[in-house]
């Protein structure tokens, strides 16, 4: 289990709210000070699994398979520059893709930020893990396009941006 301290957001709450949140509370509570009681409140247990955002995702359609990767854990924010741990990860898939097959490598983002840049920044880290995949399986023929924010999962202020940031390896399984 991972401990979430709020006691910051506690202590907030109680100033904003004069002490309303407790019925004990005096009006002096804009003097009082953060008792470890207060913090011990405002204290809770997240389990790591239920709050973790999957690496991949895969899609297999008839002989199609789709291989999303999370953005978010293979760079860093506004970087193209795998880590290792992610360049591993990406060595590890390219061992189930079928010898000499056809691969395409579809990098995307979120709509922040304005249309060339997206573009830019969305085919080098296509560019990026196509290396990795290269270099692991010089065999495949790699197909590498930058779409940048033109194929959104998710339409801007309709939920969880994240899942637009992603890199798709796409190829057929059959032999």
């Amino acid at each position: 289990m991972t401990r979430l301290t709020v006691a910051a957001a506690a202590a907030a709450a109680l100033v904003l709210l004069g002490g309303a949140a407790h019925a004990d509370t005096s009006d002096d509570v804009l003097d009082s000070e953060i008792t470890a009681e207060m913090i011990a409140a405002s204290t809770i247990d997240l389990d790591p699994a239920a709050s973790t955002v999957e690496a991949e995702q895969t899609v297999e359609e008839n002989e199609h398979r789709t291989v999303r990767l999370t953005s978010d854990l293979l760079f860093a924010f506004d970087s193209a520059d795998l880590t290792d741990a992610a360049s591993a990860a990406i060595a590890d898939l390219a061992d189930e893709i079928p010898d000499g097959a056809a691969v395409a490598v579809d990098g995307h983002t979120d709509s922040i930020g304005d249309d060339a840049y997206n573009d830019d920044l969305s085919q080098r880290r296509a560019d990026a893990v196509a290396d990795v995949l290269r270099d692991a399986r010089p065999d495949v023929q790699l197909t590498v396009t930058g779409h940048g924010e033109s194929e959104l999962l998710v339409q801007e202020g309709k939920g969880d941006q994240s899942v637009n940031r992603r890199v798709e390896i796409s190829y057929d399984t059959a032999s």
